[in-house]
């Protein structure tokens, strides 16, 4: 009896012992399956964030990278410098060596400022007679991408035009129109004062108003076309009218050809000095 007994428990712990294993394995193998697929899941939702992440990163790059450049205006600058030869007409006859420079940048993103020298070495009948000189600073603040204020400071020195010396100071405002790409025309005017002392007539000083209309056009992706018209009305003092036609041929690399047609006329000049005069001019320059 004892023994059956004792067989009858020892097989109720067998099975117990069994269903707990198999319990156990089962518990096992889902818990395995759960963690897996939550690993998955995490990865996945890790690279998702890394992906999401590196695009974030890269487009705020981008617009980094395009705001430095939108922004990069205090580096525009250009230099030129040129020599050549020069052939006036007018009161006299003369054929020189000349050098025209100009240097053009912006102090902030609105406030542009551009600076001009040109130089002649003029001889008559085989002497040096006479230096000309002319030089300008022209100040430009750019209200909006067309409307702008100028505040434009000139002194020449012209002997052979009947100017021992001249200088303007103009302030006005001005507007671009900018036609397409190529082509852009410029207005601009304003009052100022003038100051000057010809030959063979008194120191003179007076108010005056100028009147400016540009345009610049380029023909090709090497060649640059401009044309400006200035007048001065000067009252008593009298007045200048000027036009010049500049070509702007790319050679090589920094290179440049520069030709270059001016006619001036004066209203009031004192004798023997003729009203007009024409300046032509071929420089060979590099632009930096």
């Amino acid at each position: 009896m004892n023994y059956k007994i004792n067989f009858f428990l020892s097989g109720i712990v067998v099975v117990i012992v069994i269903y707990f294993s198999v319990s156990f394995s089962n518990l096992r193998d889902a818990y395995a399956l759960n963690t897996s697929g939550y690993s998955t899941v995490l990865f996945s939702l890790n690279a998702g964030n890394q992906l999401k992440y590196g695009l974030l990163e890269k487009i705020a790059a981008i617009k980094k990278i395009k705001s430095k450049r939108k922004h990069s205006y205090a580096a525009e600058k250009d230099i030129k410098l040129s020599v050549g030869f020069l052939n006036q007409n007018g009161t006299y006859q003369l054929r020189s060596l000349n050098t025209d420079n100009w240097l053009s940048y912006y102090l902030t993103k609105k406030f542009q400022i551009k600076f001009s020298l040109l130089y002649e070495y003029s001889e008559n009948n085989n002497t040096l007679s006479a230096l000309r000189l002319l030089t300008e600073e022209k100040n430009n603040y750019y209200f909006s991408r067309n409307f702008f204020g100028l505040a434009d400071i000139s002194y020449e020195r012209s002997p052979f035009a009947g100017f021992s010396f001249r200088t303007y100071q103009i302030l006005g405002m001005g507007y671009r129109f900018f036609l397409n790409k190529r082509i852009t025309l410029i207005f601009n005017g304003g009052p100022g004062f003038e100051e000057e002392s010809r030959m063979g007539r008194n120191y003179l000083r007076g108010r005056v108003a100028k009147l400016y209309a540009g345009l610049n056009a380029r023909l090709t992706k090497k060649v640059q076309l401009s044309q400006s018209f200035y007048t001065i009305l000067g009252g008593g003092i009298g007045n200048t009218y000027d036009a010049t036609t500049l070509l702007d041929i790319k050679l090589v690399k920094h290179f440049f050809l520069l030709c270059s047609y001016e006619i001036e006329y004066n209203t009031f000049v004192a004798q023997p000095f003729l009203p007009y005069n024409t300046y032509t001019s071929i420089n060979i320059g590099y632009g930096f």
